[in-house]
C-alpha cells in the first residue's frame, strides 16, 4: 500500500512529492501532461496511468 498519493504535480504538488519521496514514503504520482512524474519517479515514485487510481489505495492523498 502507497503512503501517499500525490494528484497534480505543478510547482507545490511536485515539491511535496520530492519531499515524500526523499523521506522514505512509498509515494505514487499522477499528472495531466504525464512528463511532469519522469523526475519523480527516476528519484524513486511509482507513476499512475489514470487519475483514479490514486484513490482508495494510499493512507494519504493529496489534490493540487
Amino acid at each position: 500500500m502507497a503512503d501517499v498519493s500525490m494528484i497534480g504535480l505543478g510547482a507545490m504538488g511536485s515539491a511535496l512529492a520530492r519531499a515524500m519521496v526523499s523521506a522514505g514514503h512509498t509515494t505514487i504520482v499522477w499528472n495531466r501532461p504525464p512528463d511532469r512524474a519522469e523526475l519523480l519517479v527516476s528519484l524513486g515514485a511509482s507513476r499512475l496511468f489514470r487519475c483514479r487510481g490514486g484513490f482508495g489505495r494510499p493512507r494519504m492523498c493529496h489534490l493540487h
